[in-house]
């Protein structure tokens, strides 16, 4: 069977995003007990000290990117509305689809798990 790029992120995401008590996938992330990371007012820049700590431009990803999505992990994070609170996963736009954009850090740690192609649509990057 023959999946488009498109297909195989979406199957990526939903398997990021599918519950840890899943028996389905052998990947099971342990759901991180309490608050891992402090919270963050919008203006804070514990974001920006994050990116240079962890190198993220080395990865490629943009920083812009990069505060954006953390800003909203925070705000997930304050409403509780994170199954796995220790993986953000970033698709940065700014990027050509031709190019590694997508991301999957590990946040308590810092570590880069993850960095492929996605692409957002048909012929994307062609």
């Amino acid at each position: 069977m023959r999946l488009t790029r498109h297909a195989i992120a979406v199957l990526l995401m939903l398997l990021l995003q599918s519950n840890s008590s899943s028996s389905r996938f052998l990947f099971k992330p342990e759901p991180v007990k309490g608050n891992p990371l402090p919270a963050v007012a919008a203006t804070s820049p514990i974001a920006a000290v994050l990116y240079e700590e962890w190198a993220l431009e080395s990865a490629g990803l943009s920083k812009d990117a990069f505060e954006k999505a953390y800003k909203g992990f925070m705000v997930l994070q304050a409403k509780n509305r994170l199954n796995n609170c220790s993986l953000l996963t970033i698709v940065d736009y700014s990027l050509s689809s031709v190019q590694k954009r997508l991301f999957v850090l590990e946040m308590t740690t810092g570590k880069l798990l993850f960095n492929t192609l996605v692409a957002h649509g048909r012929r994307s990057g062609l």
